[in-house]
This record gives structure tokens, sequence and C-alpha cells, in this order.
């Protein structure tokens, strides 16, 4: 097998996959980290696995929710079988409430992620999205495909990596994975599975890269344990751990350390407790935990009887963690002493973010623990020495790496190749790779982009509407009425605003605009509008230009009106 030569020709639409060739497209996932999409096709059928979702920073303004552009599947038509989930992050299944009822295909997962899913949708407001439950390891037919779960650790339960049977071979789609012999929650890790795999022969591999620059083993969840019962012993008054809401194995270790300490425990977020009540129902919440205790009696508790596990890891500007910070949350006030505990990562792109919050933190005089100055987070995703053995037990013939930045998908192929793995595809969003029994060949790529989720509807990220809202944001905005006569010239008073710009009312800035708006309106002549009012527009940008150093949205409106009525 040689490695791919992806070409640069942009075709118009997805192929249909013949019955001797595997065809791999993602729409979202390789190339940055979020909006995991990927399609494979087979002998004129194709089915996408997972559809998730990223998050917006600050230079997308009024954004909270950034999705792939799923254009090319749904041109697929019926030809696009099915939505197959590997797990329930956000950033594998947060698509499908917004596009699910569009491409009008089942969703395939297991009960825990069928669960999460069934609950978004309800409380989205999603229209129609049929869910099908299959059991964690399962096996189960879609089309031309046969496909099998593979159950591994990650941060949530029941993530699986997925097997995908094709008439010409064997996909082995990863998903996220670790190879953790004590997860708190759900098995430890089974390599036997991908021994045999590997055994019976798997064609290609597409391979998590998360921690593709990380040397070693990523630590056992289990692990954490007696590091968080010790910092909850150690804090001297309230002590407050913020993680991402679908671990559950996470809350579980701080529930059951707290309760060894003696303290009450806390859920205060909506995700949170969406998710222990999730884990309770599909019996992943052990039963000989204390009860927890409702948000609204926590701040009546003794500071140093209680932990609370809050929202807000990544800055989210809405979160209860930030609420805390700013002091507006509406029953727990933090005070000097108190402690908080981030047992998460720093997701790319969020730094700012959760620094404005560590920040109003430290000046309340909250003491800050995180993962870098104590032992209280660890990864979800496989190492590098994981990746070895991986590879080592696997022995696929192709690898493409996915699930990262271009960094990490370069040190994936670093690696793979220095374990041997004959050949490694680069696919970037929006390539379309053949995979045949003796090579792989790139064809070309199709259009890819992305979407944001806008109040009830979504945008293209790059559109005009956006693109607005920047130049509004950083330049300000300037909107211009003005009535003229059947000549041209102005019969009522010019209405300026001028947003983002001056503070208060200027009105030497309001005169001097006027003057410019009058001389361009009187220079120009005429009869047409249009001409008039883009003159207008220029002219008040050079203006400000010249002023502020600024390029604001100008806005200008002329309305022709008969002299006589307006006298």
């Amino acid at each position: 097998m040689r490695k791919s030569n992806t070409q640069d020709e942009i075709m118009g639409k997805l192929p249909v996959p013949g019955k001797d060739e595997v065809l791999f497209c993602a729409l979202g996932g390789i190339g940055e980290i979020g909006m995991n999409a990927a399609l494979y096709g087979h002998d004129g059928e194709w089915i996408m696995v997972d559809c998730g979702i990223t998050f917006a920073d600050d230079q997308q303004p009024g954004i909270d929710v950034i999705l792939p552009d799923l254009t090319p599947a749904r041109a697929l038509g019926k030809r696009l079988q099915a939505i197959v989930l590997t797990h329930g992050h956000e950033d594998h299944l947060g698509a499908i409430p917004y596009v699910g009822p569009g491409l009008g295909v089942p969703v395939y997962a297991t009960p825990f992620t069928s669960a999460f899913l069934k609950r978004k949708l309800q409380e989205d407001g999603a229209g129609n999205v049929t869910v099908r439950t299959i059991d964690s390891g399962g096996e189960f037919q879609i089309g031309v495909f046969k496909l099998r779960y593979l159950p591994v650790p990650h941060s949530i339960p029941e993530a699986q990596s997925l097997a995908i049977e094709t008439g010409i071979g064997t996909i082995l789609h990863t998903g996220d994975w670790k190879t953790d012999p004590t997860p708190v929650v759900g098995k430890g890790f089974k390599s036997q599975q991908f021994e045999r795999l590997g055994d019976a022969g798997v064609l290609a591999m597409v391979c998590d890269s998360t921690n593709a620059m990380v040397e070693g083993r990523t630590g056992s969840e289990a692990d954490l344990a007696p590091d968080i019962a010790q910092l909850i012993i150690d804090a001297p008054g309230r002590i407050i751990f913020t993680s991402f809401a679908s671990n559950v194995a996470r809350m579980i270790t701080i529930c059951r350390a707290a309760a060894e300490a003696g303290r009450h425990v806390g859920l205060v977020g909506r995700s949170l407790r969406r998710m222990r009540d999730i884990a309770q129902a599909t019996g992943y919440w052990p039963k000989d935990l204390p009860d927890i205790v409702e948000e609204n009696h926590l701040g009546h508790l003794p500071a140093e009887n209680t932990v609370i596990l809050c929202t807000g890891s990544q800055g989210e500007s809405n979160a209860a963690l930030a609420r805390m910070a700013s002091g507006s949350h509406q029953h727990i006030t933090l005070v000097r002493g108190d402690t908080v505990v981030y047992s998460s990562r720093d997701i790319p792109g969020n730094e700012r973010a959760i620094g404005r919050i560590r920040n109003r933190l430290l000046a309340i005089g909250v003491h800050i623990v995180t993962a870098d100055n104590a032992h209280v987070h660890v990864s979800g995703h496989p190492a590098r020495d994981e990746l070895r053995d991986m590879y080592g037990w696997v022995k696929p013939k192709l690898v493409v790496p996915c699930h990262g930045e271009t960094a990490h998908l370069l040190a994936n192929e670093a690696l793979a190749k220095e374990c041997g793995v004959p050949a490694v595809a680069q696919a970037p969003d929006g390539t379309v790779l053949r995979i045949r029994k003796d090579h792989a060949t790139g064809l070309g790529r199709i259009r890819t982009g992305q979407q944001a989720v806008d109040g009830s509807r979504t945008v293209a990220l790059g559109g005009e509407t956006l693109r607005d809202r920047r130049r509004v944001m950083e330049n300000g905005a300037v909107l211009i009425s003005a009535a003229v006569d059947s000549g041209g010239d102005l019969v009522a008073d010019l209405e300026i605003s001028a947003h983002g710009l001056v503070d208060g009312d200027d009105d030497d800035l309001l005169d001097d605009l006027a003057d410019v708006i009058e001389e361009t309106i009187i220079a120009a002549g005429g009869r047409d509008l249009d001409t008039k009012a883009e003159k207008v527009r220029v002219a008040v940008r050079r203006f400000l230009k010249h002023r502020f150093d600024k390029r604001p949205v100008v806005t200008v409106h002329l309305l022709r009106i008969d002299a006589s009525a307006a006298a």
C-alpha cells in the first residue's frame, strides 16, 4: 500500500462508492478540535460516524455553537443510511439537534449515549430524530456495512471504537479512547478485542491524535481518588470542583471522597444534574453515594462541611463558576479562604476566558488548584505509548490520523511510521480518500465549511452576517437617514446615529458629520439616490478613518419626498 496522493481538485459532490473500494471523507474533526463528522462510503451507500460541534470564542460575537457544514452529506440523499455515534460528548453528537431532522436518517448509539441524546433532543425542541439503541460491544447491520462496537475507556460512560466491515476489508474507527485499566465507571481496557481484530486483518485505522505529542501513558481515573480526597480533607472552607459535566467517573470520585470526609455534596449547573440523572437511569451511578443537596440549600450549610461540583471549567460566561466569580450567583457567595479546583484541562482556544474567571476568583481571595500544581485530572485520550500498543495490536495497512489539529496529526503520522505502519494518509476536512485492498488514493476535495448557530437559525461562519457583526464590534457603526427633494437637495434635518465611536453625545462630531454629508449630497447632484447614498457612505468612512483611524460600518438611507409635502 502506498501513501495517498491527495489532489487539490475540487469535486462538485461525493462520488458513488464502488464494491471494490471504501471512500472516506471527514466533514469536520481533522485539522481542528471538535466538529467530528466522518463519512464512509462502500458499494453505493454511506454512513456518517459522529456528528459533533465545537464552541465559539470571542472572535464570533453572539455565537455559542459552531457545527460543520453538512451540505455534502445532505446531497447524498437516500445513499446516506445512518449516523453512528461513538460516545456522548458534544464534539461527537452535539450537531444532531440542529441537523438531524434535516438529514432524515436514524442515529445509532449505546444506551447511555442514546439516553443523553434523547434528553438533548427533547430539551432543544428538535424535530423528529429516530434513535436506535445498540448494546455496548454489540453488532449491527446498516445496509452494506456490518458494524461492531468495541468498548473502550474514555471520560464518559460507554465510549466505543467502531469496527466497520465491508466487502473489501475492515476499517477501525477508534473514536476517543485510552488504555485505562481502572476507569471507575465501566470496565477497564481490553486489548484482546483489538488483537483479534488485527489478527483477522485491518485494512485501515482512523485514529485519535489528541495526545500524539504526549510521551508515556495517560493516567488512570482511579489514581486521582487519593489526591482528591486529601484536597477535601485539607480545605479549610468550602471547596468547589469544576470539571467536564460528562465525566461521570470524576463526579463519582469527588462525591465518594466528600462523603468519606463527612461533607455534604451539591451539584450546581443544569448539565451536571442532567448527567447525574442519566447515569442513575442507566445504572452507572452507585447506589451507596449520599444524596445530593439541592442547589438552593447549599448557601445555608457550613462552608467547612460543603463540597460543590459546578459547571464552568472552560470559562463559559453563563456557567455557574463564572456567576460565582462575579458575585452574581443566586445561592452561593464565594469568600476568602474558599478553594476552587479545576479538575479538567484547558481546551485550546479557551485560555483567555478561563484566565478572566481565575483572576476574578483570585481577587476574592479564593485558593485555586489546577492540574499544573496537583494531581486532579487525567486525559481521556491515548498518549504515545498507548498509540504504540494499539498499532502493534491492530497492525493496520493504512492509518488516517484524525481528531486533532495539524501538529497532532503530523505527530501521529510520524509515530505510526515509527511503529512500522505501511502507509499513512493525511486527509484533512473535505479530502476524499479512496481505500482499496492494496493502496489508498486521494480523489480530490469537496467544499467544506462551518455553520454557526445564531439564535434560532444557522448561518455561514464566514458569511456576511457574522463578518458585519465583527466589523461593528471592532469599528462601530453609523446610521444616516436623510430626506431629499426631486432635485436631490435636503428637505429635512439629518438623523445621525453613531454607535461604538463616542461616549455619550458628541455634538462636535455630529456637527462635523452633518457638514460632510450635506456637502457630499450637494456635490453629488443628480437624481440617482443609490449613487448619492454610496458617495455619502464613502465620504463618511473616509472622514472617520481620518478622525479615529477606524472603519465603521456605515449605512445610508436616502428618501425622496415631495418638497411641498415636506413643507
